[in-house]
């Protein structure tokens, strides 16, 4: 567990380590979840992301960057 504050205008401070960690830089997309009483955090995965992190076992179509688009619309 780590402990962090928040800024007078409600900005939640993250440690560089965990920044680091989650590859989060300014304006990177977050999803935030508020579950009972604890605020959940997470790094929105992006079709760059999908692309970026997938070994390449066949060139990418338009059809199947479509289908990765739909498929992050219901994340």
């Amino acid at each position: 567990m780590i402990e962090s504050k928040i800024g007078s205008k409600g900005e939640i401070f993250l440690l560089k380590k965990i920044r680091e960690i989650l590859d989060l830089v300014p304006s990177t997309p977050i999803i935030i979840e508020v579950v009972g009483n604890e605020l959940r955090l997470r790094k929105k995965v992006t079709t760059l992301d999908l692309i970026e992190n997938t070994p390449i076992k066949r060139r990418l179509t338009q059809k199947d960057l479509e289908k990765l688009d739909n498929k992050l619309l219901r994340i």
